[in-house]
């Protein structure tokens, strides 16, 4: 009880605490309080975000299993469409792989039947050859998917599909290994790599895989007559084939009207409807093109965004070509030295020959002489062989032959000066003046070029045009106006119609009440010139700075002063004109070549709200001058920078410069009007 008594008295009561004691009490147990709530709030905190990660990270599992499905499906289905395209065109038209096959004669370590001794019976005998592999190949194991059988060399040699190479052609699975290895001395050694070959095969298949090569008799013939009448040897890729047309001494002018005017045969309505059926081809795939982009496009009954205007006829049909432009090739007869047109493709035909122009119907009389006289002085006085290779040597090119309304000619002959010295290319200028500067007065030769190309062809940039004797331009008059054409100049092969070309463009341009006009690959002015004295100011842009200068001249000689010619690209010139021209009522006529315009220069012109009217001549509508004709019809794209109100085709004239051809020049006029 004691004890009791002495250990209670050491417990104190609250009362006993003093107010400092009992506020200290008081915030540890407050602090306890708040610890407590701090570990539930941190445990309720972790569960949630344990709980809220889990579910995240199952859907995150749920959509990427879901995606790659999807990628993998796709890709499995790309990959299918593309294995059977080119695997049925493997083995349908794949001529040179059957050839390869066929002429391995004999057995080797892929034969299909390699290790099966019963089936050997079968090809013992000299009578059976190997089994061409197009009808029902027993080298495929059908038990093997498709995509196993195309990655181990069963396929195509050549993947088609661009798509197809970039996803397959880093990945060591998918690399091609050939179908068959060399053949051995040994005809059954190694057999035991195939042995189970045709265990998969029932005994029908056998019997028609043993029928099929009862049809390729084995033995020592040679492989032409392995392969005959059977088989046929496709060309190789870069192999060249025969020439198509049979040539001989009696026919070969007949051939050559039949090359250059294919249509001198038919009668002229029946020319001008091939024209129009053509443009009328163009202009439906146009409007295809454009309902593809939009459903604004208002097309006619026959699918034509515009309307398409009757072809407009050359005046002339016969001996109409003022410009003429001669290859010099081996001839017919065998002479290397030969000034003609070519008959063939020398890129993809082997016995490509050259015929002279002596009854070509489009060709002056004049021309036809003046090229024999120039075959003459190869044959006779030129020790310079014809170029007919780059790599082979040889230095001849060409020559052109221009003339004007009074019988004047500018004639330029062009080589490849290969490893030919400066005095061995002055000897021979020096020789071109002896032989043809006595005759200037009979053949009515006002100038004689030489040019010194090192490739294809050459602009005078590149390689200048050598006057050798007469005047450095050839003076022409093209409606009403006077101009000086140089060596290098664009002219018109068919005059008369090409002036019915420039009338048309320019009352064009009348009707539209332009303030300016800007004349794109201007050229020495032809059709500037004709526009100038109707308008305020024309601008023309071209890129050959001889041109340009030749240009002014032009306009200096006819008194005109409100024109000034541009040397340049179109984008960047236009552009810098762009501030000039804000405030104008501006009609761009544009003559395009081959190549078109580029898409920036199309896009500028899109965006320059002072345009209101684009007059295009393209001489070649069905390729790229297409997609200018798109670009400026389709609305506005500003991801593909292309802004601006777009035009809308009015009209379509097509024209017939090169009668006797199916050669379209195409007029196609552009509108738009700005709220």
């Amino acid at each position: 009880m004691e004890e009791f008594t002495a250990s209670s008295n050491n417990v104190r009561r609250m009362d006993d605490f003093d107010d400092g004691e009992s506020a200290a009490r008081e915030r540890q147990a407050l602090r306890r309080m708040r610890n407590e709530d701090d570990r539930r709030f941190n445990e309720d905190f972790n569960a949630n975000f344990a709980r809220n990660r889990f579910r995240d990270n199952r859907q995150f599992d749920r959509n990427f299993n879901a995606d790659s499905s999807r990628d993998q499906f796709r890709d499995n289905r790309r990959f299918d469409r593309n294995f059977n395209s080119d695997y049925k065109y493997d083995r349908v038209n794949d001529y040179r792989s059957q050839y390869r096959d066929n002429r391995k004669g004999g057995f080797n370590q892929n034969r299909d039947d390699f290790g099966n001794y019963n089936n050997r019976h079968y090809y013992d005998s000299p009578n059976y050859r190997r089994y061409d592999n197009r009808n029902n190949a027993p080298f495929m194991d059908r038990n093997r998917a498709p995509r196993e059988n195309y990655n181990e060399g069963y396929g195509p040699r050549k993947m088609q599909s661009s798509r197809f190479q970039k996803q397959f052609q880093n990945n060591p699975r998918y690399e091609r290994r050939p179908r068959f290895e060399d053949e051995s001395d040994d005809d059954f050694e190694d057999r035991s790599q195939n042995k189970n070959r045709f265990d998969n095969y029932d005994n029908d298949e056998r019997e028609n895989f043993r029928r099929s090569y009862e049809r390729f008799p084995r033995g020592n013939a040679s492989i032409n007559q392995r392969n005959e009448p059977f088989l046929s040897k496709a060309p190789e890729p870069n192999e060249k084939i025969s020439n198509p047309f049979n040539i001989t001494l009696e026919n070969r002018f007949q051939i050559l009207n039949s090359v250059q005017t294919p249509l001198y045969n038919y009668s002229q309505d029946y020319q001008l409807s091939v024209l129009h059926k053509q443009a009328t081809k163009v202009l439906s795939n146009l409007g295809k093109k454009l309902r593809g982009a939009t459903f604004d496009i208002v097309l006619d009954e026959q699918g034509l965004p515009c309307s398409l205007n009757p072809t407009v006829a050359s005046p002339i049909t016969t001996v109409y070509q003022g410009v003429n432009n001669f290859s010099i090739w081996p001839g017919i007869d065998g002479n290397r030295k030969t000034v003609g047109t070519f008959i063939g493709k020398p890129g993809k035909h082997n016995d490509v020959v050259c015929i002279e122009p002596d009854q070509l119907i489009c060709a002056k009389e004049s021309h036809k002489k003046l090229a024999k006289l120039f075959q003459e002085y190869l044959r006779k006085v030129s020790p310079l062989d014809v170029c007919i290779n780059f790599s082979e040597g040889g230095n001849w090119r060409n020559f052109s032959i221009r003339s004007n309304d009074e019988g004047q000619h500018m004639l330029t002959a062009v080589l490849h000066p290969q490893e030919l010295s400066y005095d061995d290319l002055a000897a021979e200028k020096e020789r071109l003046k002896n032989y043809f500067q006595p005759l200037a007065e009979e053949y009515k030769i006002s100038s004689l070029y030489f040019q010194a190309c090192p490739g294809s062809r050459c602009s005078h940039e590149t390689a200048p045009y050598q006057l050798i004797f007469g005047d450095e331009t050839l003076r022409d008059t093209f409606n009403g106006l006077t101009l000086e054409i140089s060596p290098n100049a664009f002219y018109h092969a068919n005059k008369p119609a090409a002036q019915i070309l420039h009338n048309t463009i320019a009352e064009e341009v009348k009707l539209s009440e332009a303030d300016v006009v800007v004349d794109l690959c201007s050229g020495i002015g032809t059709l500037s010139l004709e526009i100038a004295p109707h308008i305020e100011k024309l601008y023309g842009i071209d890129r050959s700075k001889s041109l340009v200068e030749i240009a002014k001249k032009n306009a200096a000689l006819n008194g005109i002063n409100n024109c000034n010619f541009f040397e340049g690209l179109v984008e960047p010139t236009l552009s810098s004109l762009q501030d000039s021209l804000f405030d104008k009522r501006v009609v761009v006529v544009a003559k395009a070549t081959q190549e078109g315009f580029t898409s920036g220069a199309m896009s500028l012109l899109r965006s320059m709200k002072c345009v209101r009217k684009i007059v295009y001549a393209s001489c070649d509508p069905a390729g790229k001058s297409l997609r200018n004709f798109f670009h400026l019809m389709i609305p506005e794209r500003r991801r593909d920078n292309i802004v601006g109100l777009p035009f809308i085709a009015v009209t379509a004239t097509p024209f017939q410069l090169f009668p006797h051809t199916d050669h379209l020049d195409l007029m196609v006029t552009f509108e738009r009007t700005f709220k």
